[in-house]
Protein backbone atom coordinates (compact mmCIF):
# COMPACT_ATOMS: atom_id res chain seq x y z
CA UNK A 1 0.00 0.00 0.00
CA UNK A 2 1.39 3.38 -1.02
CA UNK A 3 2.19 5.72 1.72
CA UNK A 4 1.12 9.31 1.87
CA UNK A 5 4.64 10.42 1.11
CA UNK A 6 4.79 8.21 -2.02
CA UNK A 7 1.43 9.48 -3.20
CA UNK A 8 2.57 13.06 -2.74
CA UNK A 9 5.81 12.33 -4.60
CA UNK A 10 3.89 10.72 -7.47
CA UNK A 11 1.56 13.69 -7.62
CA UNK A 12 4.52 16.08 -7.68
CA UNK A 13 6.20 13.94 -10.34
CA UNK A 14 3.06 14.04 -12.49
CA UNK A 15 2.83 17.83 -12.13
CA UNK A 16 6.46 18.21 -13.15
CA UNK A 17 5.91 15.90 -16.12
CA UNK A 18 2.93 17.99 -17.27
CA UNK A 19 4.89 21.20 -16.87
CA UNK A 20 7.76 19.68 -18.85
CA UNK A 21 5.38 18.79 -21.71
CA UNK A 22 4.01 22.35 -21.69
CA UNK A 23 7.51 23.82 -21.80
CA UNK A 24 8.51 21.46 -24.63
CA UNK A 25 5.40 22.46 -26.57
CA UNK A 26 6.24 26.14 -26.05
CA UNK A 27 9.81 25.48 -27.18
CA UNK A 28 8.60 23.77 -30.37
CA UNK A 29 6.19 26.61 -31.07
CA UNK A 30 8.95 29.18 -30.52
CA UNK A 31 11.33 27.26 -32.78
CA UNK A 32 8.63 27.11 -35.46
CA UNK A 33 8.08 30.88 -35.16
CA UNK A 34 11.84 31.37 -35.41
CA UNK A 35 12.01 29.29 -38.62
CA UNK A 36 9.03 31.16 -40.05
CA UNK A 37 10.67 34.48 -39.19
CA UNK A 38 13.93 33.42 -40.83
CA UNK A 39 12.07 32.34 -43.97
CA UNK A 40 10.21 35.66 -44.06
CA UNK A 41 13.49 37.54 -43.57
CA UNK A 42 15.09 35.67 -46.48
CA UNK A 43 12.07 36.43 -48.66
CA UNK A 44 12.15 40.12 -47.74
CA UNK A 45 15.90 40.23 -48.26
CA UNK A 46 15.47 38.87 -51.80
CA UNK A 47 12.73 41.41 -52.50
CA UNK A 48 14.93 44.21 -51.18
CA UNK A 49 17.80 43.07 -53.37
CA UNK A 50 15.51 42.98 -56.42
CA UNK A 51 14.17 46.46 -55.63
CA UNK A 52 17.69 47.81 -55.23
CA UNK A 53 18.69 46.34 -58.59
CA UNK A 54 15.56 47.80 -60.22
CA UNK A 55 16.25 51.15 -58.60
CA UNK A 56 19.81 51.12 -59.96
CA UNK A 57 18.51 50.23 -63.45
CA UNK A 58 15.97 53.05 -63.23
CA UNK A 59 18.67 55.50 -62.11
CA UNK A 60 20.87 54.53 -65.06
CA UNK A 61 17.94 54.87 -67.48
CA UNK A 62 17.08 58.27 -66.00
CA UNK A 63 20.66 59.45 -66.45
CA UNK A 64 20.65 58.24 -70.06
CA UNK A 65 17.39 60.06 -70.74
CA UNK A 66 18.73 63.24 -69.12
CA UNK A 67 21.80 63.03 -71.38
CA UNK A 68 19.57 62.56 -74.42
CA UNK A 69 17.47 65.57 -73.40
CA UNK A 70 20.60 67.70 -73.06
CA UNK A 71 21.87 66.55 -76.46
CA UNK A 72 18.51 67.28 -78.09
CA UNK A 73 18.31 70.71 -76.47
CA UNK A 74 21.75 71.56 -77.86
CA UNK A 75 20.66 70.30 -81.28
CA UNK A 76 17.51 72.48 -81.13
CA UNK A 77 19.61 75.54 -80.25
CA UNK A 78 21.93 74.84 -83.16
CA UNK A 79 19.02 74.34 -85.59
CA UNK A 80 17.30 77.55 -84.39
CA UNK A 81 20.52 79.52 -84.88
CA UNK A 82 20.95 78.02 -88.36
CA UNK A 83 17.31 78.82 -89.19
CA UNK A 84 17.72 82.43 -88.03
CA UNK A 85 20.88 82.74 -90.11
CA UNK A 86 19.13 81.26 -93.15
CA UNK A 87 16.17 83.63 -92.77
CA UNK A 88 18.53 86.57 -92.38
CA UNK A 89 20.53 85.48 -95.45
CA UNK A 90 17.27 84.98 -97.39
CA UNK A 91 16.12 88.51 -96.53
CA UNK A 92 19.46 89.92 -97.68
CA UNK A 93 19.22 88.00 -100.94
CA UNK A 94 15.69 89.29 -101.57
CA UNK A 95 16.79 92.84 -100.87
CA UNK A 96 19.77 92.54 -103.20
CA UNK A 97 17.71 90.94 -106.00
CA UNK A 98 14.99 93.54 -105.86
CA UNK A 99 17.52 96.32 -106.04
CA UNK A 100 17.16 99.72 -104.50
CA UNK A 101 13.68 101.14 -104.24
CA UNK A 102 12.84 103.74 -106.93
CA UNK A 103 12.90 107.34 -105.73
CA UNK A 104 9.56 108.84 -104.83
CA UNK A 105 8.32 111.79 -106.78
Amino acid sequence: MPTLQQSSAEKHSLICFCQLRDVEAELEAEQRRGRDTQAENRKLSRQLQELRAQSEDDRRALNELADQVNTLQQRIKTLRRQLEEAVSDGKEMLFLKSGPAPPRT
